[in-house]
């Protein structure tokens, strides 16, 4: 810039010295004009074009000496064009660069954030996955304990036409021990005989009135005909009712992961009777299942 501004006042410059030059006036003067004072003697016109010559070609020499700084100015300009097109360019490519990284980075900001979405998801699918599996085979262990009391409850069904009095009692107390036995075996819990024993007495001891109506339902055997059939009716709904709340009361007991040596037969005694209660019922409707299922064989029976 500073070589432009020189090169603008030479030119300058010489446009003024141009102008100064005055060319020679060939209009005749008066003869008779008088002159005052002293004459000053003017140059020649030879004098004059020799002198405006001079300077012409001083003015010509400052001229190619600006000409050629012009040029100069000229390609260090086109040179200075070029290295800024260079260093545009340059820009742009790190700026597309700096757009592209910039792209990039949002994609995989938005990419983690779907990634981190689909793991919660996943997780939450696994979680309720595993809670249902968790539910079913918690459901499929209950199912499968109930089966147990069930097969139980059947057989102590049978002990109540056992004729003999008191032999029901305690083939009940062996029918007891067993059920425990195959239940503790299924929730994979140390059985023990003694603490089993001790458990099945609590539970009976703390309900009198079952207690009593075991003894009672027992001992109507002794009386011939009807009091054999009665007692045997009778003590067939109070086995099955017994081993129904029992093993109720094992199953709650199992499944909140109890075992032998913290289960409370005080604790547990209203649940047993009203177990207990609800076993009559269901002996009853397990009776009638029974009689149904005899019923068509007895029929082909007589049909034949």
């Amino acid at each position: 810039m500073v070589k432009f501004a020189t090169i603008e006042r030479n030119l300058y410059s010489l446009k003024i010295d141009s102008e100064k030059i005055v060319m020679p006036d060939k209009t005749p003067k008066p003869s008779n004009q008088k002159t005052t004072g002293t004459t000053q003697k003017k140059p020649t016109l030879t004098q004059q074009l020799k002198s405006r010559a001079e300077q012409v070609e001083q003015l010509t020499v400052t001229l190619k000496e600006q000409t050629k700084n012009t040029d100069e100015l000229k390609k260090e300009l086109q040179a200075t064009k070029k290295k800024i097109s260079v260093a545009e360019a340059a820009t742009q490519k790190k700026a597309k660069e700096i757009s592209l990284l910039t792209n990039a980075k949002e994609e995989l900001m938005e990419t983690d954030t779907e990634q981190k979405q689909l793991i919660d998801e996943l997780t939450e699918k696994l979680l309720d996955t595993d809670i249902k599996l968790s539910s079913t085979s918690l459901q499929h262990k209950h199912v499968k304990a109930e089966n147990i009391v069930k097969n139980h409850i059947v057989t102590g069904m049978s002990l109540g036409f056992i004729p003999i009095p008191l032999v029901d009692i305690v083939g009940l107390a062996g029918i007891q021990l067993n059920m425990l036995r195959r239940l503790c075996e299924h929730y994979e819990v140390e059985f023990d005989e003694q603490k089993s024993k001790t458990m099945v007495a609590s539970l009976l001891s703390g309900s009198l009135p079952v207690l009593t109506m075991l003894g009672i339902g027992s001992m109507t055997k002794l009386i011939p005909g009807i009091g054999t059939l009665g007692g045997g009716l009778s003590m067939s709904l109070l086995t099955g009712s017994v081993s129904y709340a029992t093993g109720q009361v094992f199953i709650r007991h199992f499944d909140n992961g109890g075992t032998l040596d913290d289960i409370d037969a005080t604790y547990n005694k209203d649940f047993f009777k009203q177990k207990f209660e609800e076993g009559k019922l269901y002996v009853k409707k397990l009776t009638e299942q029974q009689k149904n299922k005899l019923s068509p064989q007895a029929n082909k029976h007589e049909s034949f």
